[in-house]
């Protein structure tokens, strides 16, 4: 399973996480491992585990609704 996929499965339990964040506010959650570890301290633990050097969590709407989030990651290398 790819580093993005496994992280999108193993992240819906958490409540606080990027993604729901960017979709809910519409708006852009960039980080970097070091940078992400306040905010989202559950979240940047299973980032590590799964291999991430970066996430970022765009939210998606038309108009007054809201759609859900785009979500790219970068692995470590």
């Amino acid at each position: 399973m790819t580093t993005t996929l496994e992280l999108d499965r193993r992240q819906v339990p958490a409540e606080r996480r990027p993604c729901m964040d960017a979709a809910r506010r519409q708006q852009v959650n960039r980080w970097n491992l070091s940078e992400a570890e306040q905010q989202w301290p559950d979240f940047t633990s299973l980032a590590k585990e799964v291999g991430l050097r970066s996430y970022l969590a765009a939210g998606l709407g038309f108009g007054d609704q809201r759609l859900g989030a785009l979500n790219l990651s970068r692995p470590r290398r």
